[in-house]
């Protein structure tokens, strides 16, 4: 198989790894395209490095067009010119979208794994999903239904999450940080792009100054920490998060959490206008109801944070909102993501076997 794949954060770069590893075992694989060091790890030609810079908001993303027209026009060249039997796109569908276009209209069967967020906003994208990708592989156990009767092959593939290692014991990484099995540990979580350290790092310092005169002990874990996120929640008795995957790996771990964020003034104007959502962590999402505390923009402010995770210390809530927890954990399912892509991606290389597709949309 010749296969393009484009993974443009650090969490895409890891979990399109595991499926092209998942291929590299079935079969002769030449792969190439976007991605970071996990890919470059499992063997696939990298045109570039595009996880070392990323951004979300409209005001962010400004800053950033020059990287983008530079990884279009990548893309367009190298996939004309080799010609892959599949394009595999993760995430990341404001660049996706306009390229799975182009590559269909190429003959080149594109699967996306890991959809836009449509349950969240603009759900005008249902049908453009349909019409550019051949196959769509969900993360999300209700996204299957959001595309009934559009005629696109939609898989619940299970959350990429579910095939992560298991963390270590909460006593070897306490023991680790220093801390003994009564004290109180709160974890944070700025966010891993740029623009989010940049502010919610402040906050969350300020945060821990107002809970270490609480006599509550906390850890920040930025993005390249030795301390890995998962290891971090198992070991905490309560967690700050910004929204983001982060928000899912708390609840896997069973770690009563606050979810915050921050958008710049630009971003944050428009959302008021184009968003009507009922919350923002996944796990709400997931859940069809509000599982965890969220503090956005004003209302994400140090004395608010401190006092929102401090309620979590509490023992009777820290119980509720871990049984609510353990419950989320059971309906997403069993792991082995990967290995469910890649029969995804080998079903639209099939496909492709018996002729390539000319689609014009």
């Amino acid at each position: 198989m010749n296969l393009f794949v484009s993974a443009l954060e650090p969490s895409a770069d890891h979990a399109a790894a595991r499926v092209v590893q998942e291929l590299v075992a079935r079969g002769p694989l030449c792969s190439f395209g976007f991605g970071g060091p996990a890919l470059a790890r499992a063997g696939v030609e990298l045109l570039e490095d595009a996880t070392k810079s990323s951004a979300m908001g409209f005001g962010d993303v400004l800053s950033g067009l020059g990287r983008v027209a530079r990884l279009w026009t990548a893309a367009r060249e190298a996939t004309g010119a080799r010609q892959p039997d599949v394009a595999l796109l993760l995430d990341s569908s404001d660049f996706h979208l306009p390229l799975a276009r182009v590559l269909r209209a190429s003959g080149i069967r594109v699967v996306q794994y890991i959809g836009p967020q449509i349950y969240a906003w603009r759900r005008g994208r249902i049908g453009l999903v349909a019409r550019r990708v051949h196959a769509l592989a969900s993360i999300l156990p209700f996204e299957p239904a959001l595309y009934e009767g559009t005629g696109l092959r939609v898989e619940y593939v299970g959350h990429p999450l579910l095939d992560e290692p298991l963390p270590r014991s909460r006593e070897d990484v306490r023991a680790e940080l220093g801390l003994n099995a009564h004290e109180p540990f709160v974890a944070l979580f700025p966010g891993s792009r740029p623009h989010e350290l940049r502010r919610h790092v402040p906050v969350l310092e300020e945060t821990a100054r107002l809970l270490l005169c609480r006599g509550v002990k906390t850890r920040l874990v930025p993005p390249g920490s030795p301390l890995r996120a998962q290891d971090a929640l198992c070991a905490a008795d309560a967690a700050i998060a910004a929204s983001g995957t982060v928000t899912l790996e708390a609840a896997l771990c069973g770690c009563p959490t606050v979810v915050m964020y921050k958008l710049d003034r630009i971003s944050a104007a428009v959302a008021r206008h184009a968003l009507d959502v009922p919350y923002i962590a996944l796990p709400s999402w997931i859940a069809g109801r509000t599982v965890m505390p969220e503090l956005v923009q004003e209302q994400a402010t140090g004395n608010l944070l401190c006092s929102a995770v401090s309620k979590l210390l509490v023992p009777q809530v820290a119980q509720a909102m871990r049984k609510e927890l353990s419950q989320l954990r059971a309906a997403l399912g069993p792991s082995g993501t990967a290995s469910r892509v890649a029969n995804l991606v080998e079903a639209t290389h099939r496909a492709n076997a018996h002729g390539r597709s000319r689609d014009h949309q």
